[in-house]
This record gives structure tokens, sequence and C-alpha cells, in this order.
């Protein structure tokens, strides 16, 4: 998920559902790419939900 401009728009309880919803969906992946062995991925997905859960920790 690319944090667009219109994300600084919105309201805090806004953000908060947008970021837990990606966060879940990564999650979701994450635990597909460990299931399919598949290490460029797994790395890839978690540099990911690191940068969601520290903006959504920012809020």
């Amino acid at each position: 998920m690319v944090i667009s401009k219109w994300f600084v728009l919105l309201s805090k309880k806004q953000k908060k559902a947008i970021l837990k919803n990606e966060m879940k969906n990564v999650r979701c992946q994450l635990v597909n790419s460990l299931r399919d062995d598949n290490h460029k991925k797994r790395d890839e997905l978690l540099n990911i939900y690191e940068l969601l859960l520290v903006e959504f920790k920012s809020l």
C-alpha cells in the first residue's frame, strides 16, 4: 500500500481503519508465503508490515 496524499486528510479513526485492514491483508499474504516457502515474498511482506505498524503506532 502506498500512502497517498489524500491519506493525511482523513480522520484519525479512518486512518486506523485503513491501516488495520491493510495489516490484515499483509498478514494473510505473509501466511501464504510461509506456507509456500517463498522467502523473497516473505521478506518483502515483513518490510511492508513493519512500515504499516510504525504508521499505525504513530497515530
